[in-house]
């Protein structure tokens, strides 16, 4: 079994793969992304401010640390059990909009 981590560009004209990492299947996600994103780094592939998605089996607070000190920012699905208490306490406080 192999991972497979690809970086893509997005924009309004479609994807545009830019990076693809390859890793043996017994990886797990976390040491996988901090690999990917590594390269990325070394490779100079990001720009300042860029939106990095991902699914949950990558996500971490430590991932997203580890974005938010170089100026990057993160998107994940993650297991609601492990945040509805976070959700919970500060529902109150947080501001919704509408997307555009």
């Amino acid at each position: 079994m192999l991972q497979v981590g690809l970086t893509a560009a997005i924009d309004e004209l479609g994807a545009l793969p830019i990076h693809c990492h390859v890793l043996d299947g017994n990886r797990n996600g976390h040491t996988a992304i901090k690999e990917q994103y590594d390269l990325l780094g070394t490779h100079r592939l990001l720009p300042a401010n860029v939106l990095l998605v991902s699914d949950r089996g990558t996500f971490s607070a430590e991932h997203a640390g580890r974005l938010r000190r170089h100026g990057h920012y993160v998107l994940c699905a993650v297991l609601w059990n492990d945040y509805r208490a976070l959700y919970d306490a500060n529902e109150a406080t947080l501001n919704w909009a509408d997307a555009s």
